[in-house]
């Protein structure tokens, strides 16, 4: 359901396996947990409050029990940042976001 308030177009999903995102630049390097993911950016948890406008390049890592899959190459720019973390818009659509159903899922309620 869609909050009153709510301005993003593309669905998310929330993450509920380890997935982690760093981001970097000449004046940012941070990392930490996803909170959610679409095809059109993501919210990273961390403490770290780059200025919005500030272009990043993206790592997103998948860790799964024995291995892990890193997603490179994908540039970015921060668009709003709060106390708990911030949210950044990828410059092209997340082209792997097919596989993110495979990682980020809400498991479904145990029956009643």
């Amino acid at each position: 359901m869609k909050k009153l308030d709510e301005r993003r177009a593309a669905f998310r999903m929330d993450v509920v396996s380890r997935a982690i995102c760093r981001l970097k630049s000449e004046t940012v390097m941070t990392s930490g947990p996803i909170r959610d993911i679409s095809i059109a950016g993501l919210y990273l948890e961390t403490t770290a409050k780059p200025a919005v406008g500030t272009r990043v390049g993206v790592e997103i890592v998948l860790s799964g029990k024995h291995s892990e899959m890193v997603i490179g190459a994908m540039t970015a720019v921060i668009v709003r940042h709060d106390a708990n973390g911030l949210a950044i818009r990828f410059d092209e659509r997340f082209e792997w976001f097919a596989m993110v159903p495979l990682y980020f899922h809400t498991p479904p309620a145990p029956p009643l």
